[in-house]
């Protein structure tokens, strides 16, 4: 595991020179205005693929989902993009193993995986604008205009929303979620290289135990968008 200064420290060497390119467009053609962009952490089984999607759509930018949140009419995935741009680097991985290790972050090629991670979400961030599922994207964009927001709610709520829509027995949706949180703190600490994902790291938490709509949580995020007056709609003449 990389000690928690490194990541800093890349996270400094990029934005320096990301800033060196701004500098740089900033006499060319004036600087484009930021764009919507939301860090989503959510539980399992707490609602953070709807609300997320939700969320996307009032805002009208793309949702960016993560392994467990990702469908096929999802347009992008990060992992694609991460592909996308080891292909154009030359460096597309030939072998299923090595490609599978690489999107799952293993020791011997986490470094790699966390500077492409975190090229893509400064890319998305920068020209496109999302929501964003976890990935470590409240600690990477921590510093640009977006809302740092985690999803939560009560075990018991979780399991009751699992075992309905996966139609499992509850007994069998809690130790699902039990599962499936264990293994996300794991990679986020791997990732992130300490405990970064504590409530105190994100701009809002919602209990959604008794959120019965996506569409009215994502109204209320939209409203603590306007609060903390973050960009909450495209320039004209973008396109999500």
């Amino acid at each position: 595991m990389m000690p928690a200064l490194s990541i800093e420290r890349m996270l400094k060497q990029l934005l320096d020179v990301e800033h060196h390119l701004d500098t740089k467009r900033a006499t060319e053609a004036p600087p484009a205005p930021p764009l919507p962009v939301v860090a989503m952490g959510h539980d399992f089984g707490a609602g953070g693929e709807d609300i997320g999607r939700a969320l996307a759509q009032r805002l009208g930018v793309q949702f960016f989902g993560d392994d467990l949140s990702q469908r096929p009419q999802d347009r992008l995935h990060l992992e694609d993009i991460l592909l996308h741009r080891l292909d154009e680097l030359g460096r597309r991985r030939t072998h299923s193993q090595d490609l599978l290790a690489f999107l799952g972050g293993s020791p011997t090629t986490m470094p790699t995986y966390r500077r492409q991670l975190v090229e893509a979400l400064l890319l998305i961030a920068e020209r496109e604008g999302g929501v964003i599922v976890d990935r470590g994207s409240h600690v990477f964009l921590q510093d640009r205009p977006i809302l740092r927001v985690r999803l939560t709610g009560s075990l018991e709520r979780r399991a009751q929303r699992v075992a309905e829509r996966e139609s499992v027995a509850l007994d069998e949706a809690r130790r699902k979620i039990e599962r499936i949180d264990h293994e996300r703190m794991n990679y986020l600490h791997a990732l992130l290289g300490r405990h970064m994902f504590d409530h105190q790291h994100f701009d809002l938490v919602v209990n959604t135990d008794r959120v019965k709509h996506p569409q009215d949580a994502a109204d209320m995020l939209v409203k603590a968008m306007q609060a903390m007056e973050l960009p909450i709609a495209l320039p004209r003449g973008d396109k999500a």
